[in-house]
């Protein structure tokens, strides 16, 4: 989260890193993410609603590591926060996600049956 930036201030983590376990398969060595959507289109509806679209449109739903490199690459937090529904924290029902918070970036968890209107699931086409 140190390289995630709005402006001047930098990420913050408030999940243990360890308790983070990835629900779909993500390469352990540095690997390319392919048509990657921000989860606008997914914006206000629940990761596991956004699940059961992305098994529709055959895509992925992005890793929290994928999604604070989401973060760190663009400026996807100025136009809405990203669920990491392809990651849970310490339970099956907690989805990481990245916000800003005081304008600062952060790295929380929500319940994956949350749906709020300014957040939405990043996916991508393939790893």
């Amino acid at each position: 989260m140190a390289m995630v930036r709005n402006g001047s201030k930098v990420g913050y983590a408030y999940l243990n890193p360890t308790q983070i376990s990835d629900v779909v398969d993500a390469p352990q060595e540095p690997y390319y993410i392919y048509d990657v959507e921000d989860g606008n289109i997914t914006r206000g509806k629940s990761p596991e609603d956004a699940l059961k679209i992305f098994k529709q449109q055959k895509r992925s739903p992005l890793t929290a590591a994928e999604v604070m490199a989401l973060a760190t690459h663009t400026d996807v937090l100025s136009r809405h926060y990203v669920w990491a529904t392809g990651s849970r924290y310490e339970f099956a029902a907690r989805v990481p996600n990245v916000y800003l918070g005081g304008g600062r970036p952060k790295l929380g968890w929500d319940w994956v049956g949350d749906s709020l209107g300014h957040w939405g699931s990043a996916s991508c086409g393939s790893r």
